[in-house]
């Protein structure tokens, strides 16, 4: 077995919980390596100390914003030799990312299976995907992950942080019902001011095309295979390796088109409605408002000028 290391973010969801029984779990397993952490600035002294310890196989217990810190570090700043293979674990409030390439069972559970895998010797399946590079003008540092969203994602994730958490929906219970209740709020109350969701004028080009500029509703990205189980909104069959989906804005006949969009299958009518999917090694965007990778929202720059671009292909081991 190679040698493994643990990564755990206390302060994710359901950790707060769970790491007294993963502590006593790993307690009697000396050759295992485990780190933890409160305050996600120590991450990089987490994973310096599982380099020095020889880690070959690096288990990511946390939500979508610490895998998206951790690759954030394995790409700009890797303390390893060769990057590790990993292991993801749904610790976290969202864990879209260990629904396609990890597991998003509660921790204790989750680490056991991948342990009692490993110590079996059995391969695991290996999947690769490549991150996602998120490039801002004002900005020298590169952000990646695996999801990006703009405009209607951008202002479907503040509503669904307000309502659906204050409700007290968490995984990824409280990430369908947010998508369910931007929904309600676009056919109740249309585009606009009272449902929080508007659309905005941005410049669009791909694989190096000049950009077009025209009003969006929703910019959806991902280098991801699945969101989760019902919820895919992909179908472009081009060739790169990022899935691109556009809405044009104002949405037309929502109420129709939002399920087959929300399942990757739409009908004949919705590409001349303004529901466009493909895919790509770049995409530059010129816009206003933030950019939403893995959650984590970013500014789009002094001259709005950002990019999302294909970067390294990460081995992902799931058991």
């Amino acid at each position: 077995m190679n040698r493994v290391g643990i990564l755990s973010n206390a302060k994710s969801r359901r950790n707060q919980t769970a790491m007294p029984a993963i502590e006593a779990m790993l307690r009697g397993e000396p050759k295992l390596h485990q780190r933890s952490f409160k305050d996600i600035h120590d991450l990089p002294r987490c994973l310096s100390e599982l380099a020095e310890a020889g880690v070959e196989h690096l288990i990511v217990n946390g939500g979508d914003g610490t895998v998206h810190a951790t690759i954030g570090e394995l790409i700009e700043r890797s303390p390893f030799p060769a990057l590790p293979l990993l292991s993801l674990v749904g610790g976290g409030m969202t864990n879209v990312i260990a629904h396609d390439v990890g597991s998003p069972n509660q921790p204790v559970a989750a680490i056991r299976r991948i342990l009692e895998g490993l110590r079996a010797e059995q391969q695991g399946e290996v999947l690769r995907r490549h991150a996602l590079a998120l490039k801002r003008s004002g900005h020298d540092r590169a952000e990646y992950g695996f999801l990006a969203g703009a405009v209607g994602f951008y202002q479907g994730t503040i509503l669904s942080r307000r309502d659906m958490h204050r409700m007290g929906l968490r995984q990824a219970l409280a990430t369908k019902a947010g998508i369910l209740w931007s929904v309600i709020r676009l056919l109740l109350h249309g585009e606009g001011e009272r449902s929080g969701l508007k659309g905005e004028r941005v410049a669009i080009g791909l694989n190096g095309q000049p950009p077009h500029e025209a009003p969006y509703f929703l910019i959806l990205a991902t280098t991801l295979e699945r969101l989760m189980p019902g919820v895919m909104p992909f179908w472009g069959h081009d060739h790169g390796n990022i899935r691109l989906t556009t809405i044009a804005s104002p949405p037309k006949r929502f109420g129709f088109a939002a399920l087959p969009a929300v399942r990757g299958r739409p009908r004949p009518w919705m590409q001349r409605a303004g529901y466009a999917s493909t895919c790509a090694d770049r995409i530059a965007l010129r816009l206003n408002s933030p950019v939403v990778l893995d959650g984590e929202i970013y500014d789009s720059g002094p001259h709005g000028h950002v990019e999302l671009a294909t970067g390294p292909a990460i081995a992902f081991c799931r058991f």
